[in-house]
Formats: structure tokens, C-alpha cells, sequence
């Protein structure tokens, strides 16, 4: 998975250029070693997320080719090991301001459900599809406070 964020800044005539966000969004660091390597809720490993729920992959096409990321060589698998888990990440906003996040999904086997979360809160879920299958999502909001979140979890247990 991938995700990024942009912040959109409307001028009367002109849209300001769209600035990224949100840090580590291909999931490239820490270096994987392996073809994966299982991350525990609350564990500090992946660089600009927070992990609850029980655990997420990091998942290296490096050693798996098989398993392809849609940016670099490295993605997160939602269900985990054992799992299910959830990432999130928060991030400066201005009040009033529209943001346009988004993000690129792809199952590890068929297709299995995603959660998208703003806030904490569930916006929606949805299928995505079989792995080696990537598509691309965006979801647009409004902040209502300096600080907002953006997470991403798998009600699924197991890959």
C-alpha cells in the first residue's frame, strides 16, 4: 500500500501546488531484510505510523517478487501475523482547509476488505483487489482541527 496526502490550497483563478504530507507513505523504511517482517501494535519500527490492533507486515518484493509494491520495493500488509491490524498517522492541517488524501490497495490473495479511517473515525470499507492488483483511491475533507489522522486497517485476520 501506498499513501500520501495533499493539502490543497484554492486562490481565486490559480490552485497552489499540492504538497505530500505524510512521511515514510511507500512504507520504505525500516528496511525489510526478509520477506517480510511482522510489526506489533505500538511498536515505534515504522517510521511516521502508529500500529494498533495486533500487527502489520512490512512486506518486501525484494525477497517476495511475487508479492509486487505499488511504489519502491516495499508495501504493508493490513492483516498481519498474526493480525488484524491498523495504521495511522497524524499531521499539521488548517482549519477550513480541503486536503485530498490518497492511497493505492491491493490484497496479499484475493480480494479482502480495507478500512479508511479520518480522525479515528471509520469513514468506510470496501474490497480491494487480489493481489498483484493495484488500485488507486482518494478521499477528500475539511479539517476541523490543527491536527488531523489518517489510518488504514484490515478487519481480516490472518493474510
Amino acid at each position: 500500500m501506498k499513501c500520501f496526502l495533499l493539502a490543497m490550497a484554492v486562490s481565486i483563478g490559480a490552485m497552489a501546488s499540492a504538497v505530500n504530507l505524510i512521511t515514510n507513505g511507500s512504507f520504505e523504511n525500516p528496511v525489510v531484510s526478509a520477506p517480510f517482517s511482522t510489526v506489533v501494535a505500538g511498536s515505534p519500527t515504522i517510521t511516521g505510523w502508529t500500529v494498533a490492533g495486533t500487527s502489520v507486515d512490512i512486506v518486501s518484493q525484494t525477497f517476495n517478487p511475487t508479492y509486487p509494491a505499488r511504489d519502491g520495493v516495499q508495501c504493508i500488509d493490513l492483516a498481519g501475523s498474526p493480525g488484524p491490524g491498523r495504521i495511522s498517522q497524524s499531521f499539521a492541517t488548517v482549519v477550513n482547509q480541503q486536503y485530498i488524501f490518497g492511497w493505492s490497495g491491493s490484497s496479499n490473495g484475493s480480494s479482502q476488505t480495507m478500512e479508511v479511517f479520518l480522525n479515528g473515525n471509520l469513514l468506510f470499507s470496501f474490497n480491494v483487489p487480489s493481489q498483484g492488483t493495484w488500485t488507486d483511491y482518494s478521499w477528500a475533507f475539511t479539517a476541523t482541527s490543527t491536527t488531523s489522522s489518517i489510518g488504514f486497517g484490515s478487519p481480516v485476520a490472518g493474510n
